[in-house]
């Protein structure tokens, strides 16, 4: 017989019931994590983003996240590290500014510590070159149920994606929100502002902002 069972048999055997079992099972808690993440090693809960690979853009500010929990009670210090050597120690969040002088592959890693011993979070971050405003064709087209409409944003800004007939009435508006550089796409169901199917024919989409603007066309075919 092991050393738990023996400790979980001695423990409901001299009557203390469901707290002997309680601490049977911390102690053996205890022990498998002080096995697996090593003594007392902070532990962490959360990270953001949770893919390990992020793809960002020249000029894009993206905001990694890491929150730690120290069983022991011990404060715990975040030290990030971009390519093995730039260090900041700060809080558990932290803001990547790609830039020109950025690497293409670049590794940022995220150190919790609470003096003694530490847990990390690494992801590999592809910078590309910086986006451009852009609308791109609908796909599919022409299409009778759903289409998507893709388009980049270059900087943060107030966005509009907006349908219209080719007597400029406006038919619905897709988008009207503050969204910062990326790349987006936008599903449009083929119905106007009240939910109403509109008829086959020819429409524009215009992607705007709040210094330029881009129109393409779509085809529905019911």
């Amino acid at each position: 017989m092991d050393t738990e069972t023996v400790r979980f048999t001695f423990a409901l055997g001299i009557g203390e019931g469901l707290s002997g079992l309680r601490s049977v099972m911390q102690t053996a808690y205890d022990d498998y994590w002080n096995g697996f993440m090593g003594p007392s090693a902070p532990y962490i809960s959360y990270h953001s983003p949770q893919e390990d690979s992020v793809l960002i853009y020249q000029g894009q500010t993206k905001e990694f996240q890491v929150n730690a929990y120290d069983r022991d009670g011990d404060a715990i210090k975040y030290i990030w590290i971009v390519n093995g050597h730039d260090s900041t120690l700060g809080e558990s969040v932290f803001r990547f500014q790609a830039n020109e002088n950025s690497l293409d592959q670049t590794t940022l890693e995220s150190v919790a510590s609470d003096g003694q011993f530490s847990s990390s979070q690494r992801w590999q971050i592809q910078i590309r070159p910086p986006l451009k405003y852009e609308l791109y064709q609908n796909f599919p087209n022409p299409f009778n149920g759903t289409t998507t409409i893709p388009f980049d944003v270059d900087r943060s800004s107030r966005i509009k994606i907006m349908i219209y007939n080719l007597r400029g009435q406006k038919v619905v508006t897709l988008v009207d929100r503050i969204m910062p550089m990326g790349k987006y796409s936008e599903i449009w169901d083929g119905h106007d502002l009240r939910g109403r199917p509109v008829a086959s024919g020819c429409y524009l989409y215009e992607l705007q902002s709040e210094k330029q603007s881009k129109i393409r066309k779509l085809l529905i075919l019911r």
